[in-house]
């Protein structure tokens, strides 16, 4: 099939990304529409769903690089909560679009993304591409993406807490799922057992980008089998 290997977007930076994902008005619509050929195989915008969501993943970039900040961030069982002002209250969940644009143009509490967008740089221009769209469990699209869930939009997360259904997916879309075994291997690791648990598998700079390398491979390979084979 004819697939995004390489993606022609008006959207190659973390800044230019946030600005679409905050504005309905800028195409594409959602990365489903933007590779609609394989999201219609997959059973349409119901059943497809982006494996490697944005905001959770450079939310926890913004803690991984600000860590030095003291009382700043607070992480619990489901978010990572910022206080944004003087008082002790953690107010803003981290991976909200809106405030994640903020960061871009204003220093809040201290807070710089400098050096993260350079790594997410990275992460942005593949975003797009065929291979960060799967085929989903009706309903795991939405499920997924909920903030109260603890996932964080991560898929390790998702998929480690809905096992049952993950290995369905892996039965019955394997065709369209187009996971190597290594893949396969790396979103049943127990690193993703819990968010907290997770944080802590990311929690340098070192690590974290390592991750994001991770992440981009996944997205490469799948592309690049999809189009070949699908």
């Amino acid at each position: 099939m004819s697939g995004n290997i390489e993606v022609q977007l008006p959207i190659g930076s973390v800044n230019e990304f946030l600005q679409w994902k905050t504005n309905n008005n800028i195409a594409p619509a959602s990365v489903e529409k933007c590779n609609s050929e394989y999201t219609e195989l997959c059973g349409g915008e119901k059943l497809a769903d982006v494996l490697f969501s944005f905001l959770g993943i450079y939310a926890i970039g913004v803690w991984v690089y600000n860590k030095e900040l003291e009382g700043i961030f607070r992480t619990d069982n489901n978010k990572i909560w910022v206080r944004t002002g003087r008082d002790n209250k953690y107010n803003q969940i981290l991976s909200s679009a809106n405030f994640l644009l903020m960061l871009q143009t204003e220093k809040i509490a201290g807070i710089n993304v400098e050096s993260l967008n350079e790594t997410m740089n990275q992460f942005v221009k593949v975003y797009f591409k065929v291979g960060n769209v799967i085929p989903i469990w009706p309903g795991g699209n939405t499920l997924k993406g909920n903030q109260n869930m603890g996932f964080m939009d991560i898929p390790g997360l998702f998929f480690y807490q809905f096992r049952d259904w993950y290995e369905i997916l892996l039965d019955r879309k394997k065709e369209l799922l187009c996971f190597e075994k290594d893949v396969e291997k790396f979103f049943k690791k127990d690193r993703f057992s819990s968010l907290k648990i997770f944080l802590e598998s990311v929690d340098t700079i070192e690590k974290y980008n390592s991750y994001i390398d991770e992440c981009i491979k996944i997205i490469n390979d799948r592309t690049q089998i999809i189009c070949r084979d699908i």
